[in-house]
Parts: structure tokens; C-alpha cells; sequence
């Protein structure tokens, strides 16, 4: 992970200066956004929320287009020897028809997968994720029911996300392998941070590898103008989507506290992040 981080915070940008388009070291990880298709409508999401570049029906119909599962395997066989980290997401990630073949696929060339998900699908899928041992699966997390359906704006998403997650850890006692590491990821909205620690109570009868609270991803309008006219100037490419992701959180100081029941410690058997702008 260190060194992921230091690849993605200095080596890149050495590379980006060198200004002859090639990298200086192969990729250590590859992010995978298979498709742009999602069945919730997170109203902090920036595709899909209440300024999601999702909602502009010029570019909606473009960013729907998905490539073949044959374009990614091809890709896939020429990194084969590095083995680099994928990470595939989305949109939901499951609504991509290839992504089980495509992330078995990257398995047997051994490579670790990733993939973020709204476990909605995760049920249909568990035992043969299981079995090829996928490396990580992050899934939405936000709170107790109605919490999780309503920051999701949608009915049932709770239900089948908890029955995804409850189908993989059942597959993995099953067949006895300790993967896919399971994590829940909370995304703090209004809706849902006043009830972190009724959050925290019901994940920990989940039993994943680490739970995660923070922030929807973000950033300020001169990071987003420095990035369009970076890509504009060195690609030719007119950037966008980072509209979608401009904005600021109010400052509001606040503390949170979980009280740990016997048996289980931070950072044993039981990770919480928290991250959150005070």
C-alpha cells in the first residue's frame, strides 16, 4: 500500500514532468471503472446524486457505452507479468456483464481484485467469488435500514446488501478461506450521522475485516480546474466529471466514540476509520 501511495503522489508526478509519455516503473495498480450503470441514486454520489454528471442526458447516453470483456482480457495479458492490483468499479460493478468472468480472469494471472460494491448482486455471486478468492470486496454500509435505504434512495437496498454480505462470510466458512476480506464502507451524509454508533453495533454482527467511515470523495473548484486544464493541455481530453465533485462540508466540530464490548479490539480482528472534516 506504501508503496502504491508514494507511486501515486510523486512517482507520477515525475512522470507527467518528464513530458515524453511513459512511465518510469509498470503499473502497480489498475482502477477499473467498468460501467457507469447503477440501480441507486445516492443523492452524494457524483454521477448519480443531486449534481451527478449522470443526470445530463447529452452525456448519459456516451458514458452508458461499456467496452467487451475481451478488450479488458487483452489488457490484462499484456500487464500479466507485472501482476498489478485491479480494482473495478463502477457504477455497481456487478451490473457489468463480464465483471465475475473478467475479475476470475485476472485471478488465474494472479493478480489480486478488488471491487467496490452496493452488494445488492453480491448474493448471486458469493460462492464463486469465494472459491476463485478474490482478494477484497468494500461494500455500502451506511446505517440501520431505513437509514441505508434512504441514503441510497432505494427500497430494499439494506436487505440485499446484508444478505450478499452474510451469503460470502457463510461461503468462506464453508469452504474454508479467508478470503475475500470483507469491508463495510459508511458514507457520512446528513442522513445518517447522528446513528454511527447503532452503524457500528449492526456491522459488527457482520463480522468484516474492517469497517470504514468517511467522507464522499471531493474536491474544491481550483484542484477541479487545475485537473481539467491539466488533461486539456497534455491530452486533448475536456474534463468534466469533476464538477460533480466540487464542493465544500461545513465546519462543525464533532467527536464520535464506539464503546468496544469484550472480545474485540481496534485493530484486531476489527478496524474503524474515521475520517471526517472538523
Amino acid at each position: 500500500m506504501f508503496r502504491f501511495l508514494y507511486r501515486k503522489r510523486f512517482g507520477a508526478d515525475r512522470d507527467v514532468r518528464r513530458g515524453d509519455g511513459t512511465a518510469s516503473k509498470p503499473p502497480y495498480m489498475v482502477s477499473l471503472r467498468l460501467t457507469n450503470a447503477c440501480n441507486h441514486r445516492c443523492p452524494v454520489c457524483g454521477q448519480y446524486g443531486v449534481r451527478g454528471y449522470m443526470k445530463e442526458p447529452e452525456r448519459k447516453t456516451p458514458l452508458l457505452k461499456t467496452l467487451p470483456v475481451e478488450t479488458y482480457k487483452e489488457m490484462m495479458d499484456d500487464l500479466a507479468f507485472y501482476q498489478p492490483y485491479y480494482y473495478a468499479t463502477g457504477g455497481e460493478p456487478f451490473l457489468y456483464p463480464g465483471l465475475v468472468e473478467l475479475m476470475n480472469y485476472a485471478k488465474a494471472r494472479g493478480s489480486n481484485v478488488f471491487v467496490v460494491t452496493n452488494g445488492t448482486k453480491l448474493g448471486q455471486h458469493a460462492e464463486e467469488l469465494v472459491r476463485n478468492e478474490w482478494d477484497m470486496l468494500v461494500v455500502s454500509f451506511d446505517g440501520p435500514e431505513d437509514i441505508h435505504d434512504a441514503c441510497r434512495r432505494t427500497e430494499g437496498a439494506y436487505k440485499a446488501a446484508i444478505q450478499g454480505i452474510r451469503e460470502v462470510q457463510e461461503w468462506k466458512a464453508r469452504l474454508k478461506k479467508p478470503k475475500p476480506l470483507l469491508v463495510t464502507v459508511t458514507t457520512l451524509s446528513r442522513e445518517n450521522v447522528e446513528c454511527l454508533d447503532e452503524t457500528y453495533e449492526i456491522g459488527r454482527t457482520l463480522h468484516p475485516d474492517l469497517m470504514a467511515v468517511f467522507l464522499s470523495w471531493f474536491t474544491s473548484e481550483q484542484l477541479g480546474k487545475d485537473h481539467h486544464d491539466l488533461l486539456r493541455d497534455t491530452l486533448g481530453v475536456e474534463a468534466f466529471t469533476w464538477k460533480s465533485y466540487a464542493r465544500e462540508f461545513a465546519v462543525e466540530r464533532r467527536s464520535f466514540s464506539w464503546t468496544i464490548s469484550p472480545g474485540w479490539k481496534i485493530g484486531s480482528g476489527l478496524s474503524i476509520t474515521l475520517w471526517y472534516r472538523a
